[in-house]
């Protein structure tokens, strides 16, 4: 059915909790005249890093995990957490494809909302890498990613491609200087 009238952005409740749940408890206390929280909701347009990650010692968890949000085309933070979208961290291969450096921790996670936020990601060798986190996502465009960095140790790359878009970030040896990005506004 065409209704003869493009819609932008729609914002919705989150879905009820399953019956019996720890959620479902919370929701059926709370008072009846509460109004229910709406999340607004519009297209993904680009990722924005929030948090460069930090190396830290070999086998050890980052210093500083890394922080994305997702944004709409007006900047706005914008819910992808209701959606498929997904966060994969990688670390890139040398030129000759062959590398003895590993990811440790959860290197897929979803959104909460318009964020990301990686917990537990660590580098098995002091060894200075580029960490890749690529979005995916089932029948959605793919965003470009939108940050800049101060420094050499860590680069934005914008790459939208039909597989994935990219945002890299150095993490190297203990050497190398922190790496920080902060955001003009907080959700």
């Amino acid at each position: 059915m065409k209704l003869g009238m493009d819609i932008s952005t729609v914002s919705v409740i989150p879905p009820i909790p399953d019956p019996g749940s720890h959620r479902w408890f919370k929701e059926a206390s709370r008072p009846s005249g509460q109004e229910q929280p709406w999340i607004y909701v519009a297209p993904m347009d680009s990722l924005e890093l929030v948090s460069n990650p930090e190396p830290g010692p070999a086998g050890e968890l980052l210093r500083k995990q890394p922080v994305l949000r997702a944004l709409d085309r007006h900047g706005q933070c914008v819910s992808v957490g209701l959606t498929s979208w997904r966060l994969v961290a990688t670390l890139l291969r040398a030129r000759n494809g062959t590398s003895t450096m590993f990811l440790n921790g959860i290197v897929r996670i979803p959104f909460s909302g318009c964020w990301a936020n990686y917990t537990n990601l660590g580098i098995t060798e002091p060894v200075s890498k580029t960490l890749q986190i690529s979005s995916s996502a089932t029948h959605h465009t793919n965003p470009t990613y939108n940050a800049s960095s101060e420094a050499d140790a860590a680069t934005a790359t914008a790459a939208a491609t039909t597989a994935a878009a990219t945002a890299t970030a150095a993490a190297a040896t203990d050497d190398t200087p922190p790496v920080t990005h902060t955001s003009a506004a907080e959700e």
